[in-house]
């Protein structure tokens, strides 16, 4: 699958890849679709299947999605904290949608009770409000960080 050349996706896609298929997740949940690059990682990573959710109807990339992934794909849009009533648990959970640090708070502590094991979050260490919610997220409930090597974008991995 191509995307934007500037989006350094060799740089992106790899580093989540390899921890996906480290920890081979059968279910998986995205908030923040946008380039579709998580969601082309995990999917492409394991043969599990993925629920994304997104505030703007992206809708060739979804068709495109849709059309290589089928059921294994599936997509929501709304705001996640109101999405997220009453979804089921995930291996996966990978948080990268609004980065203000409301948005990225409410959206950890959404996805908390969702999570089996692995909360992933993007955007961590960049000028945004994310880097703050991660850390208070993982002080409040005693998680550490992990860095995924080689991400270009701060990617994550929030460990019990």
């Amino acid at each position: 699958m191509k995307f934007a050349d500037d989006l350094n996706s060799d740089q992106y896609i790899p580093p989540l890849m390899a921890v996906i298929k480290k920890l081979k997740p059968k279910t998986g949940l995205e908030i923040g679709f946008c380039w579709g690059m998580s969601a082309y990682a995990y999917l492409e990573a394991c043969k599990g299947n993925l629920l994304s959710i997104d505030l703007d109807d992206e809708k060739d990339k979804a068709d495109l999605f849709k059309k290589r992934y089928g059921d294994r794909w599936n997509i929501l849009y709304g705001r996640s904290p109101y999405v997220l009533k009453g979804l089921d648990k995930y291996d996966w959970v990978y948080v990268d949608g609004d980065h203000s640090y409301e948005s990225a708070r409410a959206d950890l502590e959404g996805v908390l009770p969702l999570s089996k094991s692995v909360i992933a979050c993007d955007d961590y260490g960049n000028p945004f409000g994310v880097t703050q919610a991660v850390d208070e997220f993982c002080e409040k409930h005693g998680f550490t960080i992990k860095p995924i090597e080689g991400h270009n974008n701060g990617a994550v991995l929030i460990i019990k």
